[in-house]
């Protein structure tokens, strides 16, 4: 199940919860994820000086089908209780977004939400299919 993120319910939310399962997740194009700073988690994780040599062992490189995961931060909007409930959801996602038509977009996003959250965001492979097969 897909909804255009800017037109999101709760209801949305609660329908793709109970009937597609899974992870519930905001796919987000590779250039809008560049002017939000945003990285990979690989990435993040790798360039970490928090994890030894030997934990960094975890970090997945190429996933069994032949890409990275497009994994980044998950956020919550800063007005969210929890971030887990439909709500709450639903707002994290519909004011991500609203981000596209700001200005300061960058600003705008880091006084906006928190970290970590109950959305994951993906980002889009630079190139779309014509890089990377799959959704993201």
């Amino acid at each position: 199940m897909v909804v255009a993120a800017e037109y999101v319910t709760p209801e949305h939310i609660a329908r793709m919860r109970l009937h597609a399962g899974g992870l519930l997740c905001l796919a987000i194009n590779h250039s809008f994820a560049n002017k939000l700073g945003l990285q990979y988690m690989h990435d993040i994780l790798s360039e970490s000086s928090y994890f030894d040599s030997t934990s960094k062992e975890m970090i997945m490189g190429l996933a069994p089908y032949g890409d990275h995961p497009t994994f980044s931060i998950s956020i919550n909007h800063y007005q969210t209780y929890t971030g887990i409930t439909d709500r709450d959801r639903a707002l994290t996602i519909r004011e991500m977004a609203n981000l596209q038509n700001v200005e300061n977009q960058r600003n705008k996003f880091v006084s906006s939400f928190k970290t970590p959250g109950h959305v994951p965001i993906l980002i889009a492979s630079d190139g779309l299919l014509s890089t990377r097969r799959g959704h993201t």
